[in-house]
């Protein structure tokens, strides 16, 4: 059977090969109780799996406090995170009949942005630009996920009236998605390497030792495709020692 492991920054692997039942039995919502899908968002038995695939990822890489992962309905469109995150099916709904469902995707890991980075303390984890750099930089790393981010942002940006609309309904105007964030998430699609280094500083102290040695491995085998710098890598373990 392959190994799922979503390892957020390190290795992620394709939303197909996340998409198996057998493998996500492994990491069901009896394990993560922090995981929680309302009966009336579509697919949920499926979502539950898979998001209890991200959040074990995340555990499998990073050393931070737990926090929930809830899909349910608000009574208006809004994401949030507190650093418990809420994806409302009103959101969902619209992100549907906008014809970007995709979008989803994007917005659950800004959302994870905003929690991880309150969690280990940072002053910007109420940034929404730190936290799309976040989801852009998750979501970059994979040739299955960097098309979803690159279509949206241009999709944003195209459609600004739509945009507006939609906006218009949000919940909380900090996330509004507006034509200007679209152009900075696809400058930064085009500069992959400068974002992986930029968050190399923020993400390499919280991440595992085995994660650190993991990635260390990765990079002395294959320089030019690992996340991050293999020597930035190494002088953080050398601290540990």
């Amino acid at each position: 059977m392959k190994k799922m492991i979503l390892i957020l920054v390190l290795i992620f692997i394709s939303t197909t090969q996340l998409i198996s039942l057998s493998s996500a039995e492994k990491v069901s919502s009896s394990k993560y109780s922090n995981i929680y899908i309302d009966p009336s968002v579509p697919g949920a038995d499926l979502k539950e799996s898979v998001t209890a695939l991200y959040y074990w990822g995340l555990r499998e890489t990073f050393v931070f406090e737990d926090f929930t992962i809830s899909y349910k309905p608000c009574g208006f469109v809004n994401a949030s995170s507190n650093p418990n995150i809420t994806m409302c099916v009103e959101l969902l709904n619209e992100l549907d009949k906008m014809g970007i469902p995709n979008a989803e995707l994007f917005i659950l890991f800004h959302e994870i942005g905003h929690s991880l980075l309150y969690l280990w303390g940072y002053p910007l984890y109420d940034n929404e630009d730190a936290a799309d750099e976040f989801a852009t930089l998750i979501m970059s790393l994979s040739p299955s996920t960097k098309p979803i981010a690159e279509e949206a942002a241009l999709w944003f940006e195209q459609n600004a009236s739509i945009v507006q609309t939609l906006s218009a309904h949000w919940q909380d105007d900090r996330h509004t998605l507006s034509p200007q964030r679209a152009r900075n998430i696809g400058h930064w699609l085009k500069e992959p390497q400068a974002l992986k280094k930029r968050w190399s500083t923020l993400l390499l102290p919280k991440m595992k030792t085995e994660a650190l040695t993991r990635e260390l491995k990765r990079g002395a085998s294959d320089p030019n495709g690992t996340t991050v710098n293999w020597e930035m890598i190494a002088a953080e373990l050398a601290m540990r020692k």
